[in-house]
């Protein structure tokens, strides 16, 4: 047990300090430095590190089947267009598979987990939780899909709609695909702080930079849910 809370305050202390390097790296250059392309998958693989160090063993196995399950929406998504649309990821992130870069599966862990956390607060019935949990997941992608297809340059859209070059039937994708994991995947309802605190900072991070790259828009859904987080407690 000692071990375990070593381990945890290790990886929390490691993700906060890059958490802390990125703010001040976007905020101080254009863009990150080429020698710093390693620090976003750092950054998300510390994240979902703490969340899976810090969950049961079944509520760490569900997480970690539902991030491979949205990686395989993801590889699904730059081969055919569905569910979310024409895109595809650039050479920013590395190692990729597929196309897609390993790091989306923390990526899906931690929001997965942030928003299991979010919607236990509000004691809803499973099939409106259900209904919630993928409503959230869509809330969240209005303020991280901005960012990553601007200064960050995760990914570059080939469709195009009027929410920052963004086609709506990529929301609608992540709807129900956010809908499926949640329904046949993650059912457990522990509650659980980590989950919840490191998925609101991964928030607050994409909301700063929102802010700070102007775009307002994404930065309010990014606020409205972060504000609904602490009132929600």
């Amino acid at each position: 047990m000692k071990l375990r809370s070593t381990i945890l305050i290790v990886l929390t202390v490691a993700y906060g300090i890059l958490w802390l390097g990125g703010i001040a790296s976007y905020a101080l250059f254009s863009q990150p430095l080429p020698e710093s392309s390693w620090a976003a998958p750092a950054f998300l693989f510390l994240a979902a590190f703490v969340i899976l160090f810090s969950s049961k063993p079944k509520q760490g196995l569900d997480l970690c089947v539902a991030g491979i399950i949205g990686y395989g929406f993801e590889v699904l998504g730059v081969h055919t267009g569905f569910p979310f649309g024409q895109y595809k990821y650039t050479e920013t992130v590395h190692p990729i598979l597929f196309g897609v870069p390993l790091v989306m599966i923390p990526a899906w862990i931690i929001l997965i987990a942030y928003t299991q956390q979010f919607i236990i607060n509000f004691k809803l019935k499973r099939k409106y939780a259900l209904i919630a949990s993928a409503l959230t997941m869509v809330w969240i992608d209005l303020l991280i899909d901005p960012v990553a297809i601007g200064r960050m340059n995760f990914w570059t859209w080939l469709d195009h709609g009027w929410y920052y070059g963004i086609p709506l039937w990529n929301f609608l994708g992540w709807f129900l695909a956010s809908l499926g994991i949640f329904a046949f995947v993650i059912r457990n309802t522990d509650q659980n702080s980590w989950h919840s605190y490191i998925g609101a900072s991964v928030l607050l991070f994409f909301t700063v930079i929102a802010f700070a790259d102007k775009l307002v828009l994404a930065g309010i859904f990014g606020s409205t849910l972060l504000i609904f987080h602490f009132f929600a407690k």
